[in-house]
């Protein structure tokens, strides 16, 4: 590394920065090397605000999304040692023959929400 750094032609404070670096000293504390003025000009231009937005502008109301759109979230069960490999490859076959549900999460989500319906439970 330190041969590719010495082939390239480096400004004095560039040089004492990589330097720096390699040494394992505080990267933090030494200030970044300076640009040289041609490479400036590519660098985008960001938009600093001069006045703080209104009060009004920052409010916003929550909205509880339609049950359809809710992220599934994850849950944790133990399961015997069977089932694992039973629903992999009931998802497996049901992928090749273009069937849904064909994916372990939608099967294991029909079965419980069956299983659900059939006992009483209630959403």
């Amino acid at each position: 590394m330190s041969q590719a750094l010495h082939s390239v032609n480096l400004s004095a404070a560039a040089a004492a920065f990589v330097a720096a670096g390699a040494a394992g000293n505080a990267v933090a504390s030494t200030p970044p090397p300076e640009l040289a003025p041609d490479s400036r000009a590519s660098l985008p231009l960001v938009a600093t605000a001069t006045a703080a937005p209104e009060p009004r502008a920052l409010a916003f109301s929550h909205s509880p999304l339609p049950a359809e759109r809710r992220a599934p979230v994850s849950m944790t069960f133990r399961l015997p040692a069977e089932l694992p490999s039973a629903r992999l490859r009931a998802a497996m076959e049901r992928k090749l023959r273009g069937e849904p549900p064909c994916t372990q999460q939608d099967i294991v989500a029909q079965a419980v929400r069956e299983w659900l319906e059939r006992n009483g439970a209630r959403n």
